[in-house]
């Protein structure tokens, strides 16, 4: 399942039942209030490019409404070329 970022933690926030989480993500993420952390992207396997694509355009909203959410994204450091998100990187 593909999703985009701001798809993903409604969906992982679905899986525990959070009441309202549609309308407290967009709030958070309209205030610039959201950390985000996205493990294993060196784990996605084939849809590598996808996600690399989501995570950019997420960061590059973001930066367009002039607000600051975090977003932190791990992998092994090795496994994973950095290249893939250099634009939005600082």
């Amino acid at each position: 399942m593909q999703h985009t970022v701001e798809q993903a933690i409604l969906y992982a926030l679905d899986r525990y039942h959070f009441p309202g989480a549609d309308k407290f993500v967009r709030a958070c993420l309209d205030a610039g209030k959201m950390l985000i952390i996205l493990d294993g992207l060196d784990e996605v396997g084939d849809a590598r490019e996808f996600v690399s694509k989501q995570i950019r355009n997420f960061c590059r909203y973001d930066e367009r409404q002039g607000v600051s959410n975090r977003l932190i994204v791990t992998c092994r450091e090795l496994a994973y070329d950095t290249q893939d998100l250099r634009d939005v990187i600082q």
